[in-house]
């Protein structure tokens, strides 16, 4: 006779799989990948925030020196207007134009509004005198010296000390100005010019400067060609900028956030450079840059901006770190309340097994028992027994060890089965 053990309590497919030694495991894996994408998502999704409102920067700071200098351009051609409407505009209808216009309040930063007539050399003497019986018995053209063709600045506003000493001054001698002015005539549009020293500047503070021309020319007079353009020039309206003036009052504030330089064209150099905030540009890595080129009067200007380490702070979220760390935690307590629930049922699966290990025992006694009070003799109580005993003891092929010790003291292991022992 056989004893068949009793099987263990059956589990679920979930238990199953809770109770495998590499679930927790494997969770912790899934929950740490998911942790990483989350943080490399929301890095990307800062630095292209932050990319956004840089370009956003970029353009409207290239927006607003745009319209500026078209502003510049309209005041201009409002003064042409001016000396066409008169006969010989006085310095005082100047300055009344000039004070109309409420420059300083508007436009801090042009530093001046001119205007400068053309003259062929046997008019200068003429033209110094008169100027001369003005008011100003010094005057007098320059830079000193013989050329063929003079002009003479002969109106400016305001007329600060500053500015005085651009009153006569004659710009087409200077060959940068001279390019501008011929390139304002034969075109009959307002020209810029590319980098100059105005002869405004005192020593001090010495900003590289740059002047918007705008001709004027003869009323009535045919202007189809070239050639008319050049017969009809009376002289140049014109505004002289010191740049980083200009750009403070354009941009303001920016600067703190992002460092650029202004080029006349290209290369990059010294020479052609305009403007440069505080910083200029770096070759520090991890930085944003990115280059404009500003279509200006007959000129390009090239803007080279880069962000500033306060902008990238400003900008700098602590969120990737949050849920980077956040996700780590996560996975870390999903690790250990796995581990935990895995000993739960464990624990519940032994104390079933016990469980029921008494349920076969109480029904053992039960049997034995039974056999008693119904008067069996006694081999077959004795069988009945050991049935009971193998199937108490979960043994799976009716057998039953028995251990002895030879002679020598060596220990001996026999295996008895039921029906040897019956």
């Amino acid at each position: 006779m056989t004893a068949h053990p009793q099987p263990p309590p059956r589990l679920s497919r979930g238990q199953a799989l809770l109770l495998h030694p590499a679930s927790p495991w494997a969770v912790l894996t899934i929950a740490l990948a998911l942790s990483l994408w989350f943080w490399r998502t929301s890095v990307a999704t800062n630095d292209r925030i932050t990319e956004e409102r840089f370009q956003r920067y970029v353009a409207e700071a290239s927006q607003r020196i745009t319209l500026r200098m078209q502003e510049h351009e309209q005041i201009l051609r409002g003064a042409v207007g001016l000396i066409l409407s008169s006969d010989d505009v006085t310095r005082q209808e100047w300055r009344d134009f000039f004070q109309a216009l409420n420059l300083k309040e508007h436009y801090p930063g042009i530093l001046a509004l001119g205007y400068t007539v053309m003259l062929k050399a046997e008019e200068r003497a003429a033209y110094e005198k008169q100027v001369r019986q003005e008011g100003f018995p010094d005057f007098a053209i320059s830079p000193r010296g013989d050329r063929p063709v003079y002009s003479s600045i002969h109106l400016i506003e305001p007329f600060s000390e500053r500015n005085q000493r651009a009153f006569g001054y004659d710009m087409y001698s200077d060959p940068t100005r001279r390019a501008a002015m011929e390139l304002a005539r034969d075109r009959n549009s307002a020209a810029l010019t590319s980098r100059v020293t105005l002869v405004q500047e005192d020593g001090h503070d010495i900003q590289a400067g740059t002047v918007l021309y705008m001709p004027v020319y003869r009323p009535g007079q045919p202007l189809e060609t070239t050639a008319q353009r050049r017969q009809a020039l009376l002289g140049f309206v014109y505004s002289p900028f010191r740049m980083g003036d200009l750009m403070t009052d354009i941009l303001g504030h920016w600067g703190r956030e992002l460092d650029f330089e202004i080029y006349d064209g290209a290369p990059f150099s010294e020479a052609n450079r305009l403007y440069a905030t505080r910083s200029g540009i770096t070759d520090s890595s991890g930085i944003r840059r990115t280059q404009v080129t500003l279509a200006l009067p007959m000129r390009e200007w090239t803007l080279r901006f880069q962000s500033t380490p306060a902008f990238e702070a400003e900008l700098e979220q602590p969120y990737p770190l949050i849920i980077l760390a956040t996700g780590c935690t996560i996975s870390l307590l999903l690790l250990q309340l796995l581990r935990s629930l895995a000993r739960e049922v464990r624990q519940q699966q032994g104390n079933q097994a016990a469980l029921a290990q008494e349920h076969r025992r109480l029904a053992s006694i039960a049997r034995l028992r039974d056999a008693y009070i119904r008067g069996h003799d006694g081999h077959t109580i004795f069988t009945l027994v050991l049935t009971e005993i193998l199937d108490l003891s979960n043994s799976q092929f009716g057998y039953i060890t028995e251990l002895s010790y030879r002679p020598d003291g060596e220990p001996v292991q026999r295996f008895l089965a039921l029906s040897d022992i019956a």
